[in-house]
């Protein structure tokens, strides 16, 4: 599929363009009469990136410059990621092959996507790194939400988690899973404030204080699970942070989840648990239950899970009761306790 063809398909629905900056790690989304508009990924203001939805997808970084552009453009000028590279992960993010758009989408081979994965070498790394002391600037006491939350003192020293008085963020340490004394991400996360008040008042719920950090080259989490993952042969992959430091309290600190940042598993993220994990081990994916009522999200997260089930059991955590009876909107398996944490668990389905 060539550039031209790409725009087309991303213009024919919108939500894929806000799909592809959120993978780059773009926030904020919001529309105007003619535009996305959304913040760029270390920025907080939702106005400062303009893409408008017109046959080229051009747009306009309206700070840092006023940098103008088409959308591959933007994202290279924001993330500074080749574009070779963006397009490689547009391709994979949508399944497109590189014959040209005609209404519909060509589906990348697995079994040329399992001999891909066997053949490469993880790739250089990308993410920088930084020695433990980047965390003296920051409050090394748990803050009262992550208490209130059910999450245990022990856990939260074990992950190093701190609170950062000026931006009045919880902080959550990145290591990296290659290099685990090292820091590559500091993820930040706004408390006393629920998404939808950060949204209305422009505030980023998520930010990250290192820039360029690219949470779908690492796993939150892996240099305390990878460990435990060997002995029990089970992963569990959660979105968020707080996620897997639940699992670990539930567990008093011998947890086997990770957390992905996100609700997207990368090639990258395939790759690492491939090449680092027994061959018997079964991969649980618990993604927060709108993601699996959305069904354009849940079709993202089966097609990513058919690559990663050619090289390891994949199941995934599906609540199928009415909204609240479990599980809120937003919830995550785990944010309701023990009991029902347990019950989903044991429920979770297998992918075949």
């Amino acid at each position: 599929m060539d550039i031209k063809a790409t725009k087309q398909y991303l213009l024919d629905d919108p939500s894929r363009i806000e799909q592809l900056l959120e993978y780059f790690g773009f926030h904020g989304f919001n529309y105007t009469y003619d535009a996305l508009r959304c913040a760029v990924p270390d920025g907080d203001n939702t106005s400062s990136v303009a893409i408008y939805l017109s046959k080229n997808l051009n747009g306009m970084i309206y700070t840092r410059g006023s940098y103008k552009g088409d959308v591959f453009g933007i994202i290279e000028y924001a993330t500074e990621r080749t574009l070779s590279d963006i397009f490689s992960v547009t391709r994979s993010l949508f399944g497109l092959s590189r014959s040209s758009y005609k209404g519909e989408v060509k589906q990348i081979s697995l079994l040329a996507d399992m001999k891909k994965y066997r053949k490469i070498k993880t790739r250089e790394l990308e993410n920088k790194l930084y020695d433990r002391s980047i965390l003296n600037e920051f409050v090394m006491l748990p803050h009262e939400e992550i208490l209130q939350e059910g999450i245990s003192p022990k856990v939260n020293a074990m992950f190093e988690v701190c609170y950062d008085s000026r931006s009045d963020r919880v902080i959550f340490p990145h290591y990296s899973w290659e290099f685990p004394d090292k820091i590559v991400g500091l993820q930040g996360r706004k408390v006393s404030m629920d998404s939808e008040e950060a949204k209305l008042l422009g505030v980023p719920k998520y930010i990250n204080k290192i820039k360029g950090y690219k949470k779908t080259e690492n796993l939150f989490g892996w240099n305390h699970a990878c460990e435990n993952i060997k002995r029990e042969k089970k992963m569990i992959l959660f979105e968020g942070e707080k996620s897997v430091l639940k699992e670990f309290t539930l567990k008093q600190g011998a947890g086997t989840s990770v957390a992905l940042g996100g609700h997207f598993i990368s090639d990258t993220h395939i790759k690492i648990i491939a090449q680092n994990t027994p061959m018997d081990t079964e991969v649980i994916l618990a993604f927060d239950r709108d993601v699996l009522d959305n069904p354009d999200e849940f079709k993202i997260m089966m097609e990513q899970a058919k690559k990663l089930n050619m090289f390891r059991k994949v199941s995934y955590i599906k609540d199928e009761f009415p909204v609240g009876k479990l599980l809120g909107e937003k919830d995550s398996p785990i944010d309701k306790g023990i009991k029902i944490w347990k019950y989903l668990f044991e429920s979770r389905m297998r992918l075949k």
